[in-house]
């Protein structure tokens, strides 16, 4: 596999050919959003492949005070990028994906909007349920 890494897209972006027309972008930092429901919502992904899902919900807090653990992929796709979160750590999740769109706005920001497999479809388009992520700053 050869690696390109390109440095003006959402931090640091790595992308890697997987298949012969397929790409795979590696995201890296933390990014948070606001969901339609004012709920906030952060993940943290590393370069490697792995993410840390945080819901600022007091449910959520309660059961996953770390956060949901788990791998997630990114393929190039038109009209907009393919996301899949995969390999939950936690038990309860071991089956599900979620699958999502993804679409760069600039270097600090994207909007994604997703369905867990046990839910639905990937959506095909975006609707008012997406979420517009900002770099967080620490």
């Amino acid at each position: 596999m050869k690696a390109i890494t390109i440095l003006c897209l959402l931090s640091v972006v790595q992308v890697v050919r997987a298949e012969p027309a397929e790409f795979h972008i590696a995201l890296q930092g933390r990014w948070s959003g606001t969901a339609i429901d004012g709920t906030k919502v952060s993940y943290s992904f590393t370069k490697e492949g792995n993410v840390t899902w945080y819901v600022d919900e007091e449910n959520f807090k309660q059961a996953y005070p770390k956060g949901l653990v788990a791998k997630y992929k990114i393929s190039i796709a038109k009209p907009y990028w393919k996301l899949d979160i995969h390999k939950f750590e936690h038990p309860m999740f071991k089956d599900i994906k979620f699958r999502g769109i993804l679409e760069v706005l600039s270097e600090k920001s994207f909007r994604m909007e997703g369905v867990p497999s046990n839910l639905g479809e990937r959506p095909e388009k975006f609707t008012k349920d997406s979420v517009m992520f900002q770099e967080a700053k620490d």
